[in-house]
């Protein structure tokens, strides 16, 4: 979920060294960036990418294993928490305590979270690991795209950072098909333990060959102060900040329970987002120099309009992919191999359409025309997946995630120009990194309450469908704690009837996403009519 267009990019006073020899495209790069740091920064950026992938394909089957299906959206989302939380505490840290320290912390985090993960004794210390690990990953990719913008000349730093847009979706498209053949072999565990080494490598030649802000040239003022403006991090906006999505993913988790414990649990997690949101606004808009999220930024050129848009597609497009697995998983038994080959199609896809869009932006300058497109290709794929889901498609038919992954990310790049063209300057860091956060508050939203309600429809199908059946309360309560309960215990019978049920429920996804994507068709008529050159 990280991105090499990092938000956090501004001058850090670590690396703000000889800025004219930066400027200067004979410097070279061996001058420059340590290769050995070079290797192992690509290597971190696949690692987040890779794990992200497979746990987007797996989650299902991880909570299983520990018999809580229900929960396995939270091992999505309190990694997108984590991630949320520190994404625009980075830069600011890094101002204050220079890159290479922050960067050291990000790996550490991102390791100590994944060993967390792989040795749980219980969903909820997984559900940790994640969490941890999410705020580790948050920096991976922000960080290292910091230190090469300051390290290296202007020209090679780009080629460096396009390097970045090679190794993410790598990570994406093979993370889940290997995580998943591991998995079935010798179990989900070990997928993430092997990355506890490699990102302690990551960790230690990070700290042997990047050099510490006293071992470079820092301009400074007379008097010995830095050349910078030192931010405030903003502490009590970012613990507000956690409280809001936090109450985000208990409200959504709960809008699928049943009975008078979740009506209690909706009451007080709609009350608690309603106030920490409340104290959150009040606070970054009046109290708060340095705001995670500029209010008068986001009210300049409509860019709120920006925001809410890429937070309803990222809710389309998390809220399918995220269903993906556990609906071939409860309807053919697939194995966690195929989940992951899921992510293949999506990749390509994804690639087709950012070079389809990256040229015809580039050609025409103009991006309002390509995010229609994206968005028109993405309610295609939606109603494909709205039709064919409940009918029991072919295994071949997710193709149609390409379809969606080639509208999504042409969507992305259109959208990506129109933030960068409509962000005030004076507040361009702040304005994009609130962008970043509505992308990762649509996957919090969209992955928790899609599977939240499929949950609640597959179990009032299930009593209707098995009110007769003996012993059915307990079965209905074993299919619903795993994923491959019904294969592995139940008579082929009863097999076809919980996979019959399941497809009943699986409308709920693409439906929920189709009336998202709808939403936000209407955002691009607010759109500044701008083009490049402007």
């Amino acid at each position: 979920m990280s991105d090499e267009t990092t938000p956090l990019n501004e001058t850090q006073p670590c690396l703000d060294h000889d800025r004219e020899a930066r400027e200067d495209g004979n410097t070279g790069l061996s001058r420059n960036i340590d290769r050995g740091f070079l290797a192992i920064a690509f290597l971190g950026v696949y690692l987040g990418a890779a794990d992200d992938s497979f746990v987007l394909a797996t989650h299902s089957e991880i909570a299983s294993r520990f018999q809580q299906a229900a929960l396995g959206p939270w091992l999505i989302s309190a990694y997108t928490l984590g991630y949320m939380t520190t994404l625009p505490l980075y830069g600011r840290l890094s101002y204050l305590y220079g890159a290479r320290c922050i960067l050291l912390i990000a790996y550490l985090s991102f390791t100590i979270g994944c060993g967390m993960t792989g040795l749980a004794p219980s969903i909820w210390v997984a559900i940790v690991g994640r969490l941890v690990a999410g705020l580790g990953a948050a920096g991976i990719t922000d960080l290292v795209s910091i230190i090469v913008n300051d390290w290296a000349p202007q020209k090679q730093a780009a080629v460096i950072r396009s390097y970045f847009g090679i190794f993410v979706p790598l990570g994406i498209s093979t993370g889940a098909p290997f995580g998943g053949i591991l998995t079935d072999v010798v179990g989900w565990r070990l997928p993430f333990l092997i990355q506890v080494p490699l990102g302690l490598v990551c960790f230690f030649i990070t700290y042997w060959r990047l050099p510490t802000p006293a071992e470079l040239d820092i301009k400074q003022k007379p008097g010995g102060s830095t050349d910078y403006t030192k931010p405030d991090v903003n502490a009590p906006g970012i613990i507000l900040l956690a409280l809001v999505l936090g109450s985000l993913m208990v409200l959504c988790h709960s809008v699928g329970g049943n009975g008078q414990a979740k009506d209690i649990r909706l009451i007080i997690s709609i009350g608690c987002a309603i106030l920490f949101g409340f104290v959150f606004w009040w606070h970054e808009k009046y109290l708060t120099k340095f705001p995670l999220m500029p209010m008068k930024a986001m009210l300049a050129n409509r860019i709120w309009v920006i925001y809410l848009a890429h937070l309803l597609v990222y809710f389309s497009l998390f809220g399918i992919i995220s269903n993906m697995s556990e609906y071939f998983t409860r309807t053919m038994n697939a194995s966690n191999k195929s989940s992951g080959t899921f992510f293949v199609v999506l990749t390509i896809g994804s690639v087709l359409g950012s070079v389809v869009s990256g040229y015809s932006i580039r050609k025409t300058g103009k991006y309002k025309m390509m995010s229609l497109v994206g968005l028109l290709t993405m309610t295609i794929a939606v109603i494909l997946f709205l039709v064919r889901w409940p009918q029991g498609p072919y295994p071949w038919e997710v193709c149609y995630l390409a379809i969606q992954g080639f509208g999504f990310m042409a969507f992305n790049a259109a959208f990506f120009v129109a933030i960068s063209v409509s962000v005030p300057r004076d507040s361009g860091a702040s304005a994009v990194t609130s962008y970043y956060l509505a992308q990762q508050m649509g996957i919090l939203v969209g992955v928790n309450s899609t599977a939240a309600v499929t949950r609640s429809m597959f179990k009032n199908h299930l009593k209707r469908n098995l009110d007769l059946k003996p012993m059915a309360n307990k079965i209905i309560q074993n299919v619903l704690r795993d994923n491959r309960f019904a294969f592995e215990y139940l008579s082929p019978n009863l097999q076809e009837i919980v996979a019959y049920t399941f497809m009943r429920a699986s409308f709920v996804p693409p439906s929920m996403c189709l009336v998202s994507l709808l939403f936000a068709v209407p955002t691009i008529c607010f759109l500044p009519r701008r083009t490049l050159d402007q």
